[in-house]
């Protein structure tokens, strides 16, 4: 639009005699009036805000425009001790790993290395899932394409317990791959979208075996070396000596340092890089610039432009690519980030926070994409109506209650038939009060834990609050059920075993006397 103004009026002063220079200062004070420089502090107190609302104690942003970073800041503290986060602060990524690895694949692509459409099993002769209703030899047509894209019918569930579990041998990610084998295939390769953690871990694989270097050395040596990115580390014994952030956990709104983060490293490629707001600022000037940053090239204008473009829906290789944006945030059980680049005025946002949970901080992850819509001088995005943490913790809440007073009732009721000459009822009524309500709690307990989308530790990790008051549930349903059940059969075979051991009731003992 602003392009076709100035045509026009270059046209205009030329037909009509009228002075270049007038024209040309016009233009740059009709620019300099419709875009106005970036008003930070409007940044500034939204962060500001948005921090002390949701507790967290520690965020790191950097904006970058065109090829320059021009905003950087720490807010709150990145551990216990009260030290300052900072822009050069090291976090957990979470999920915005998988950009990086998809653009080290890319690279092995250029320089001929690779063949995006070529199966898998040619660079990994082993690789097998079990194929299902996939049809037959489906694993075997999976392609690295599709592992970029999520399509390649693997199911979002495949290998999630290895979040749960630290695992720092040099061997953790050909051992996470071929634990797929005892995996099924959701669906055909490349008949649908399915976002899965394991499709980046076969892909790291792929890059470290055709490499010859680990995935973490690849990552380091190609990509964070030649990106100036100083803050990036590619271990976490590395990170700790470098300043990382410790990660903070909720629990029920409070959050509470957790240092014992597991680190699975076969998780690598996926979702467990290291890096720092300063450092991501340069990784979206690379994306912004066809690949380059300050006139160093980490991949051609033409890799960035696969990179950026998606597949079946709306998903590339490591973005969620929008109208007018890219986007991929990150998830851990205590880390989170945000990569945010506008298409249209050439401007990104990466954010960094040392806290999370499973259900509770979706604010969080708008925080980038208004950036965004704050330095465009936008509207903020209309937060979600949903409270997913506030109907799970009502709900869970709810289940908790019902079970105790289950609890409380039928622990009575088994006192008072202690008490009776009769003490367990007999019959139809034996099965009725002792097996059905015992299939019943079973049942229940077993519903229960398999509407967790997740492995339970891995439920654990991400929800502690949650899981621990579905743990109590579960708990109380199994175990009394159990002790109750035993208990009266005990009391049973004790009072048939000898009348005189049955309890007398109170008109017995008085008509005696």
């Amino acid at each position: 639009m602003q392009i076709r103004w100035v045509s026009c009026h270059l046209s205009i002063a030329v037909n009509r005699h009228v002075p270049l220079c007038w024209m040309l200062s016009a233009t740059v004070a009709w620019a300099a009036a419709v875009s106005p420089a970036p008003d930070f502090s409007v940044v500034d107190h939204y962060l500001n805000a948005c921090r002390e609302k949701n507790r967290v104690p520690g965020i790191a942003i950097a904006v970058v425009e065109g090829d320059k970073t021009v905003y950087l800041k720490g807010y709150g503290i990145a551990d216990p001790s009260g030290r300052p986060a900072t822009p050069q602060t090291p976090f957990l990524l979470g999920s915005t790993s998988k950009s990086f690895t998809a653009l080290a694949l890319l690279q092995l692509v250029e320089q001929g290395k690779l063949d995006l459409d070529a199966s898998v099993k040619k660079y990994l002769p082993w690789f097998s899932m079990r194929d299902g209703a996939a049809g037959r030899n489906a694993s075997e047509r999976i392609t690295l394409r599709q592992l970029l894209h999520h399509t390649s019918g693997i199911p979002n569930p495949t290998g999630e317990t290895a979040l749960a579990h630290d695992n720092h041998r040099s061997d953790a990610l050909e051992m996470q791959v071929r634990s797929f084998a005892q995996d099924e295939l959701a669906r055909p390769p490349g008949t649908g979208m399915e976002y899965a953690n394991a499709n980046y871990q076969i892909a790291g694989l792929v890059v470290q075996t055709v490499s010859g270097m680990s995935i973490e050395d690849y990552i380091a040596g190609r990509i964070f070396g030649p990106l100036e990115m100083k803050h990036s580390l590619n271990s976490p014994e590395a990170a700790v000596r470098d300043g990382l952030a410790t990660g903070y956990r909720y629990w029920f709104n409070h959050p509470i340092a957790f240092s014992r983060q597991p680190y699975p490293r076969g998780c690598f490629p996926s979702g467990f890089m290291i890096s720092s707001a300063e450092d991501l600022g340069h990784w979206l000037i690379a994306h912004m610039n066809n690949g380059l940053y300050h006139g160093t090239a980490v991949i051609s204008s033409n890799g960035m432009a696969i990179l950026h473009r998606p597949d079946l829906n709306n998903y590339a290789m490591g973005w969620e690519v929008r109208p007018d944006a890219l986007e991929h945030g990150g998830h851990l059980s205590c880390f989170g980030s945000d990569l945010y680049i506008d298409t249209v005025h050439q401007r990104g946002a990466a954010v960094l926070f040392n806290a999370n949970h499973g259900e509770r901080l979706h604010a969080l992850y708008d925080i980038a994409p208004n950036i965004g819509r704050l330095l465009a001088v936008q509207p903020l995005a209309k937060p979600s109506g949903e409270h997913p943490y506030r109907n799970k913790l009502t709900q869970t809440l709810a289940l908790l209650t019902g079970t105790g007073i289950w609890f409380a009732w039928s622990f009575l009721k088994v006192l008072q038939w202690s008490a009776q000459t009769r003490p367990a009822p007999r019959g139809f009524y034996f099965w009725f009060f002792l097996v059905v309500p015992l299939a019943c709690e079973l049942a229940a307990a077993c519903a229960l834990y398999r509407a967790i989308p997740v492995k339970f530790s891995v439920a654990l990790l991400h929800a502690p609050d949650l899981m621990m008051l579905v743990g109590l549930s579960g708990m109380l349903l199994v175990g009394w059920g159990m002790i109750r059940t035993v208990w009266i059969l005990a009391l049973t075979c004790y009072y048939d075993a000898d009348p005189a051991n049955r309890p007398m009731r109170i008109k017995e003992v008085r008509g005696n006397e």
